[in-house]
């Protein structure tokens, strides 16, 4: 729908929709638009918060320069912040004035970095009673972590896992973060889900990563490592104590694991998709910060409900919010301020359904 979200907003009822994914201004003026003056303020994300349900997530992406505004905001009209979450990507092009050329004793000097990464900001609604009896009532208010987890990069990696965190009780417990708490088992398809999330570079290739690809950045920083594996702990039981006071004992032969490889095997991968492409942009898409599907595709599968839930996105944009909660077989209201785009938007929804349908 076409208009200002606060408006068209207001006539929804009060815990409406189960999940928010959306990617707002960035208050950068990008490109001199006009729309992209300033972060939406907080009387924007508390029209948001009325309409969502108690325990709905909400996932914004911001910009690396106002993300604190956007996280204020976000906070000031009554969303929990959860966490800030960073997506990886190597197609970021310099804003930057050339020092040198107006000041020869600074030839080489510039005004700004080369942007690689944006936040992700992951909030909620305040809970009504427990985590429980909110999921219970609303269905909203947990993460989606099975259906996100990192792939394990082989074999030997989950042995290695399993080898450094056994998950027993009665051999391992905490005494901060929680006191005592057992330790937890390592899941034997995949990996927690973190909150960093990496994009292969446009000049990666199926068996090759190219120039300026991120997750080639983080090995080649992070470098090559084998894990140790888990030797034997003896003891009825282990305790520690926070950074580095800890009192246990090995006992036996290392079981060397040989979990080979880069730093990036910890963190979620997205193959191909730093860039939204043409196909995924569809034709006549001019909007000049379109996300891509995979991306926007995670954050729906993490914190959107199981069943029959309703996407909001207040900053529709192009539209991928919408295509990515169809593709999920959610429902979706998507309201653009910019009538351009918001034809955009559907247009490739239109185009969406056709292809579904042919089906």
């Amino acid at each position: 729908m076409h208009g200002d979200c606060r408006e068209v907003l207001a006539g929804y009822p009060p815990d409406h929709f189960d999940v928010i994914c959306t990617d707002p201004p960035y208050g950068l003026h990008f490109m001199g638009a006009g729309w992209d003056h300033g972060v939406p303020d907080a009387d924007h994300w508390r029209e948001v918060l009325r309409v969502a349900k108690p325990g709905a997530y909400l996932t914004a992406f911001g910009g690396t320069r106002t993300y604190h505004r956007l996280t204020c905001a976000i906070e000031d009209a009554g969303w929990e912040i959860r966490d800030c979450l960073m997506w990886l990507y190597g197609t970021g092009f310099p804003k930057s004035f050339n020092v040198g050329k107006k000041v020869a004793s600074h030839n080489g000097y510039g005004t700004a970095l080369k942007p690689s990464y944006e936040p992700i900001i992951l909030a909620r609604k305040p809970l009504v009673g427990t985590v429980a009896q909110n999921v219970q009532r609303y269905g909203t208010g947990g993460l989606n972590i099975d259906g996100c987890r990192v792939e394990h990069a082989s074999s030997a990696d989950l042995a290695a896992s399993q080898g450094k965190n056994p998950g027993r009780s009665d051999l391992v417990q905490s005494t901060c973060y929680g006191g005592g708490r057992p330790q937890q088992s390592v899941n034997t398809q995949d990996r927690w889900p973190p909150n960093v999330l990496l994009s292969h570079g446009p000049n990666c290739t199926e068996t090759a990563c190219g120039e300026g690809c991120p997750i080639a950045e983080l090995d080649g920083q992070s470098g090559i490592t084998k894990s140790s594996g888990g030797e034997p702990l003896s003891g009825e039981v282990n305790r520690y104590s926070i950074y580095g006071g800890r009192d246990r004992q090995r006992t036996g032969q290392g079981v060397g694991k040989g979990d080979i490889g880069g730093a990036s095997r910890f963190f979620s991968r997205f193959h191909y998709c730093s860039k939204a492409s043409r196909k995924e942009r569809g034709p006549d898409n001019k909007h000049p910060t379109v996300k891509p599907i995979a991306v926007v595709r995670w954050l729906l599968s993490l914190t959107a409900p199981p069943v029959n839930g309703i996407v909001l996105d207040p900053f529709a944009g192009s539209g991928t919010t919408g295509l990515v909660a169809a593709e999920c077989g959610l429902s979706f209201v998507g309201v653009e301020s910019k009538r351009a785009y918001c034809k955009i938007a559907q247009r490739r929804l239109w185009a969406q359904a056709r292809k579904e349908h042919k089906r």
